[in-house]
């Protein structure tokens, strides 16, 4: 184990999330459920506006998953939470430059994060003044989140993302042999696959659950049965990264349960406040529509295999119909239905009590 995975604080179990602060606040699990979902989708849009490499957004949304592990929706506005993960998380990946004239400010970030709240809530578009008073409250109030994140985390503030494992155990688990023949465009298919299941897996609490390479593992499980192509599971090939069943299916299962969410009804606006959420019950959520990372800015040793990847973006369509594809599977994970694969081959037997 390395020292940095020696300092990790931050993964929780199932029971430890289910009393979280807010939680304990009184706001319920599906409206704490749509608030980080809100503000992850927030923090990714202000992303694409400000034109920053997309390992920014991953990094912010994870902060934010971390920050609502340790502190309650109540107390800490999604919005201002939004503003300082982001300005922490450009920090951390280092890219303000501090020679550049144009680098990125904390005065970019806060007004480009209250247009993105703004046209969600469907107020109108003005531009905030630097100079109102208005934009001196929130400036304060962000700089004080983040200090208030820093404490939260003890400054253990490295994240580690599951990119950087997938292109790898993709090449190592899609062999070409007499009996698992795997062309290559079925491999770029589940590379690709994959790659957009682990951007918009940061929209869930896997990243406070599990460790990057048993997200990784449960990506391209799911990828894999979505796209009917087998691998290895007798024994299972995630064994050879030292990650256990239960750890795969139930990633699989809250994948297929994010990819299950409604549409988001036109004019629906933004979840109500925090502090009204354990009354007023959760918002009608969406598909997630996260713009897709490239290799390149995630990782530098992926820069070599991101050129075999074809880019796409999975369609509204075809996150429907993993759903369809997986459901028998997650209730098999779930304990309601006998256990069985999509590409005709049993899956491995599962251990009572999953959650």
């Amino acid at each position: 184990m390395t020292l940095l995975g020696a300092l990790d604080n931050f993964y929780l179990t199932k029971g430890e999330q289910e009393q979280s602060p807010s939680r304990r606040d009184g706001i319920t699990a599906a409206a704490e459920r749509e608030l980080r979902h809100y503000c992850a989708d927030v923090v990714a849009e202000a992303a694409v506006l400000l034109r920053l490499p997309q390992v920014v957004a991953a990094t912010a949304q994870v902060l934010v998953q971390r920050f609502y592990c340790k502190r309650s929706l109540k107390k800490f506005d999604p919005k201002v939470v939004a503003m300082a993960a982001f300005w922490l998380a450009a920090k951390l990946e280092e890219v303000i430059e501090i020679d550049n004239p144009n680098r990125l400010t904390l005065r970019d970030v806060i007004r480009v994060v209250d247009r993105v709240t703004r046209r969600r809530e469907g107020k109108s578009l003005t531009v905030m003044d630097p100079y109102s008073q208005r934009y001196d409250v929130l400036k304060q109030e962000a700089v004080q989140t983040e200090r208030h994140m820093l404490r939260a985390f003890g400054f253990v503030v490295h994240v580690e993302h599951p990119h950087r494992f997938i292109l790898n155990y993709c090449q190592m688990v899609l062999f070409d042999t007499a009996k698992h023949a795997v062309s290559k465009e079925h491999q770029r298919a589940v590379q690709q696959e994959a790659w957009n299941m682990a951007n918009d897996s940061l929209r869930t609490s896997l990243c406070v659950t599990y460790r990057a390479e048993a997200v990784a593992c449960g990506i391209i499980f799911t990828a894999a049965r979505k796209l009917k192509i087998p691998l290895p599971e007798n024994p299972p090939w995630w064994h050879l990264f030292e990650v256990e069943d239960e750890q795969v299916y139930d990633v699989c299962a809250t994948l297929c349960e994010l990819y299950s969410r409604p549409r988001p009804q036109p004019g629906a606006g933004a979840p109500p406040p925090a502090a009204a959420a354990s009354s007023q019950g959760a918002p009608a959520g969406g598909t997630p529509q996260l713009a897709r990372l490239s290799a390149e800015q995630l990782h530098p040793a992926c820069c070599a295999t991101e050129a075999t990847i074809a880019t796409a973006v999975v369609a509204e369509d075809a996150l429907r119909s993993l759903w369809q594809l997986l459901q028998h599977d997650v209730a098999a994970v779930r304990g309601h239905l006998p256990v069985a694969s999509h590409i005709g081959r049993p899956m491995p037997h599962l251990q009572p009590g999953l959650s």
